[in-house]
């Protein structure tokens, strides 16, 4: 069934019927307890949530502020920049991949905070939140515990953001083939585009460029799935 879609408006502050808004290449969704759907609407550079009963309401996105800083900002005022992965943290509140923006951000009720990027540092070791440069985040995750995993895309790690401290999952490494089983530090990544947290706490890696999944734990990164080719099939 369509949850939202296939209307006219595009506009971010759009409220109503989740059928009269008209999405533009979403990119991430994610599900709240209480069943509401959050929908990254990249194109149209928002956050929107659809409630149980069908409507569609603004989160973020569709203002004028670009800046990662930290100081909290109203999320409506917030220029989003094709905003992309999505998680839902265990107290409720949306941790947003701002893509084009270099940051990740937490939307607390109307409220936006930084949670990582708007620094200088580009290295996949531990860093500060606020020092950490990230590149095309693409993806994230939230575990138990309310940590944030990152898929920094464009500088080819992995990262999990702890209160103020980042450290790095995996990436940074020399070993790029997905068949070998190497450590989080020593292994390649190559354009990272999704993360997950599975079951027993491990992260599950879209490694993008090299076409496999991979599985990383504190000491080892694994093999889950991979395509021989571009476009393959099967797995």
């Amino acid at each position: 069934t369509t949850r939202a879609g296939g209307g006219t408006t595009t506009t971010c502050a759009y409220s109503g019927p989740a059928s009269g808004v008209q999405l533009n290449a979403p990119r991430g969704v994610a599900v709240d307890a209480a069943g509401t759907v959050y929908v990254a609407d990249t194109g149209n550079a928002c956050i929107r949530k659809v409630d149980a009963g069908g409507n569609v309401t603004r989160v973020a996105g569709g203002g004028s502020t670009t800046s990662c800083a930290s100081a909290s900002v109203a999320a409506t005022t917030l220029s989003l920049a094709s905003p992309s992965g999505l998680a839902v943290a265990p107290d409720g509140s949306v941790v947003v991949a701002d893509t084009g923006s270099n940051c990740i951000r937490r939307i607390t009720g109307p409220t936006a905070t930084l949670v990582a990027g708007g620094g200088g540092s580009t290295g996949c070791t531990t860093l500060s939140s606020t020092s950490v440069s990230l590149s095309g985040p693409q993806g994230v995750a939230v575990t138990p515990s309310g940590d944030v995993v990152v898929a920094d895309t464009g500088n080819a790690c992995v990262r999990r953001v702890s209160g103020t401290s980042v450290t790095r999952v995996a990436g940074g490494g020399t070993t790029s083939s997905c068949t070998a089983t190497s450590t989080p530090a020593t292994v390649r990544l190559s354009a990272p585009e999704g993360g997950s947290v599975a079951a027993d706490g491990s992260i599950l890696v879209a490694d993008t460029g090299r076409r496999c999944v991979r599985r990383v734990t504190a000491t080892a990164v694994t093999q889950l799935a991979l395509t021989s080719s571009a476009g393959g099939t099967g797995d």
